[in-house]
């Protein structure tokens, strides 16, 4: 059993490359009182995650550099058969992001967006790396 996982891993890491941990954001709390977030910059090497328990997660980008950016949020699930209408899909959400833009990304349904209880993001592109990222949830009265 020992000799298959190994074999396993060693085939993985020979095919697609040492497997790379994403930089966890972590979640801030909007609530009536207000919130100054405060922003992570973005892990343009292995990417970032955020957990996404409620289906209500906001992500929110900005680019305050001088080059442009592009950030995708990759769907997880791509495809649903919805009663009485037929196929639902979805796709990887991608914002371009100018010199001084930002985006906001939300409200993020657990069931296409999740894997492992956690929403996954990517960054490329010249000014990549001056990508500031908030992870936002509503406070719940």
């Amino acid at each position: 059993m020992k000799a298959m996982l190994f074999l396993v891993l060693s085939v993985a890491l020979f095919c697609c490359g040492p497997v790379m941990a994403q930089t966890a954001l972590t979640i801030q709390s909007i609530s009536e009182t207000a919130l100054e977030a405060t922003y992570a910059n973005a892990d343009t090497e292995n990417g970032n995650k955020v957990i996404n328990p409620g289906g209500d997660l906001i992500l929110h980008f900005k680019n305050p550099g001088a080059s442009a950016a592009v950030v995708t949020v990759t769907a997880q699930k791509t495809s649903k058969n919805v009663p009485g209408l037929g196929p639902l899909t979805k796709a990887s959400i991608t914002c371009n992001l100018a010199a001084g833009e930002d985006c906001f990304v939300g409200p993020l349904n657990t069931e296409f967006w999740n894997l492992g209880g956690s929403v996954f993001m990517t960054f490329s592109g010249v000014g990549s790396g001056d990508v500031d990222i908030a992870a936002l949830r509503p406070t719940k009265p």
